[in-house]
């Protein structure tokens, strides 16, 4: 047994792995993931924030493995006027039969205690990733302020822009 988490870039995309061996952070693939799945069923995958609209966000990846995933993240970051992005993964965990787990995904203190998950299961690891298959989860959340919304994403479009920027010409 093992009680590992990985976050980690299948194609490119954002997934998490409960409960796996160090082998995880090999795959590269979602066909490497299938067949991960497959000879560890102990595992849980997660859609990380799957419809945010980042470049590693699963987005359309969602649905083409969907068979894949036994989760789906409710982010913690969104505000109160505007939170189409989780409602769209809570539509298609439903759709799928896919549990919602609620995640902090933090970066920053700050992003701590808006958003989780309580799961009616035993004290083991066993029995979390049991409960989570079956959907014995509540998600617990609050939006982010928006003080915090720009605290948390003005050094992330900070660090864009100065990436983007224009060369200047020596004189």
């Amino acid at each position: 047994p093992y009680t590992t988490l990985f976050r980690s870039r299948v194609e490119g995309k954002d997934i998490v792995i409960l409960n796996a061996s160090k082998e995880a952070a090999k795959i590269k693939t979602f066909s490497e993931l299938k067949e991960f799945k497959k000879k560890n069923p102990g595992i849980f995958i997660m859609a990380a924030h799957p419809f945010y609209f980042r470049k590693i966000s699963l987005n359309k990846s969602f649905f083409k493995h969907v068979d894949v995933f036994d989760g789906v993240e409710y982010c913690h970051c969104y505000l109160n006027l505007f939170n189409e992005f989780n409602k769209k993964a809570v539509k298609n965990a439903r759709k799928y039969n896919k549990s919602i787990v609620g995640t902090s995904d933090a970066h920053q203190f700050l992003q701590l205690n808006k958003t989780y998950s309580l799961v009616d299961a035993d004290k083991n690891i066993g029995s979390v990733i049991k409960a989570l298959k079956e959907n014995k989860v509540k998600v617990k959340t609050k939006h982010i302020s928006y003080f915090d919304f720009i605290r948390i994403f003005y050094p992330m479009v900070k660090r864009v822009l100065l990436r983007h920027r224009p060369k200047t010409m020596n004189a």
